[in-house]
């Protein structure tokens, strides 16, 4: 268990140390790429599985079931806001302090997007197939203008897409 927390706190750790700051003036096109190249390295039977789209930066994977239960969505967001005024411990350089990991975007959410896509990546390493199809989603600008979940949702609204 020991050995899983620590692999749980480094990858947590990587995406909670990229400063994927929204901002409507001034966007980190660089940290956001960033983001996504380490979350198809982490998490390679999910990207592998799951189809990949992107809108205007914000992500969509989808699983297709072939099962007649309708389908699940799991939203998250990976943007922060600013880090403006004084920090006790560095927004972007993941730190534990008594047994409490701290850092940018840990409960809000990229620890979401990280729990939901190792759920999934564990799952299907282990051979489970979801009976349902799933979709996962996360924008980059939700701290902001929330254009990425928009498109997003009306791309499924257009392809007729109705969640459980």
């Amino acid at each position: 268990m020991e050995k899983r927390l620590e692999k749980y706190i480094h990858d947590l750790s990587l995406l909670i140390n990229v400063p994927t700051v929204s901002d409507t003036d001034v966007p980190n096109e660089e940290a956001f790429a960033h983001f996504r190249c380490l979350l198809k390295e982490m998490f390679p039977s999910v990207f592998g599985l799951f189809r990949y789209e992107e809108f205007h930066g914000s992500i969509l994977l989808s699983y297709f079931a072939e099962g007649p239960a309708d389908p699940v969505l799991f939203m998250s967001h990976h943007d922060v806001v600013s880090e403006n005024g004084k920090w006790v411990h560095e927004p972007f350089h993941a730190s534990v302090d008594d047994g409490k990991l701290y850092g940018r975007g840990t409960l809000d959410t990229k620890g979401n997007l990280w729990a939901i896509l190792t759920a999934f990546e564990e799952l299907l390493k282990e051979g489970f197939r979801p009976a349902r199809s799933i979709y996962i989603e996360s924008a980059c600008n939700e701290e902001t203008t929330g254009k990425g979940a928009y498109e997003i949702s009306r791309e499924l609204k257009k392809r007729g897409i109705r969640f459980a």
